[in-house]
């Protein structure tokens, strides 16, 4: 019986820049409590340096390239090991690629970071780290994943690997509700603490103590970062100021955002994107130097 994922070798992205190829695809439904997104990516172009928005993301990174990076703007860039996790970011990070670029990413739920990797998403914000420091358990992991050539052979290897680790998972009422507080908070940033923690079934203090131990971050702090988010990727797709802002009190309120994650503000993003700057959740600071765009 073939593999779900073999026709997914040439799925959903499957766009060309420069001479780069992208993949994506979501992990079968069992395993998309613990595992988001997995993203590839290989290209052959002139080395670049990127600046990256904050995010709520924790990914495990598969570095089969050149690849650079830190966990806050303005500071050194290092190379990055063979298997890195990406912890969750609060503010702005520098990400630079050599000649090739070449990359396998696993995006993970608060839960999965909690099952698959042993530890609470509190322990990695702002920062990154080996990934067999974290979990020297997945060392194996990451060598098949570099050693494999194809996308759907990689997603086969990280269900396997993902399902060994999940089988008799404890579930239980926190667990419930780490599998989906942070895609209901992303998805409804207007929404009340209060109405978030009551969709999720548990109280609004048992929501801020799950936040406080599993995050490091209030679920206000939460909202803000899924606003500007919202915000960056609404700019992106349709132009637009007045769309991007439609969840602040006004254009004003959008700008402060922006220059307190981005260091930029929304016309800036605006101007680079209308010139060639691919990069959604971030900008190239080679274009914004040519363009006389300052990013402090």
């Amino acid at each position: 019986m073939p593999s779900p994922y073999d026709a997914r070798e040439a799925l959903v992205l499957n766009k060309t820049e420069e001479t780069a190829t992208n993949w994506s695809s979501p992990l079968p439904p069992a395993l998309r409590p613990w595992i988001r997104m997995a993203i590839q990516r290989r290209a052959v172009a002139p080395p670049k340096l990127y600046r990256i928005f904050p995010n709520m993301n924790c990914e495990i990174f598969i570095n089969c390239g050149e690849h650079f990076a830190n966990a806050r703007c303005g500071e050194p860039l290092y190379p990055l090991p063979l298997a890195s996790v990406f912890g969750p970011k609060t503010r702005s990070y520098d990400h630079a690629t050599g000649a090739r670029s070449d990359w396998f990413l696993l995006q993970l739920t608060p839960l999965g970071v909690r099952d698959l990797l042993g530890c609470p998403l509190a322990a990695l914000v702002d920062a990154d780290h080996d990934l067999t420091a974290v979990a020297p358990g997945a060392a194996v992991l990451a060598e098949r994943i570099a050693g494999a050539s194809q996308f759907a052979t990689r997603l086969r290897i990280v269900e396997a690997w993902a399902m060994a680790r999940l089988d008799g998972a404890a579930i239980g009422s926190r667990h419930s509700a780490l599998s989906r507080v942070h895609a209901v908070m992303l998805n409804r940033p207007r929404t009340s603490v209060g109405a978030i923690a009551a969709q999720l079934g548990i109280g609004a203090r048992q929501l801020r103590t799950i936040m406080r131990d599993e995050f490091r971050i209030s679920p206000k702090a939460l909202l803000g970062h899924a606003r500007f988010e919202h915000a960056w990727a609404t700019l992106f797709h349709t132009g637009s100021i007045s769309q991007a802002s439609a969840l602040f009190a006004d254009q004003a309120h959008l700008t402060r955002a922006f220059r307190r994650y981005a260091h930029l503000t929304p016309n800036q993003y605006r101007r680079l994107k209308t010139s060639g700057d691919a990069i959604r959740n971030g900008v190239d600071r080679g274009l914004a130097e040519r363009m006389g765009i300052a990013l402090y």
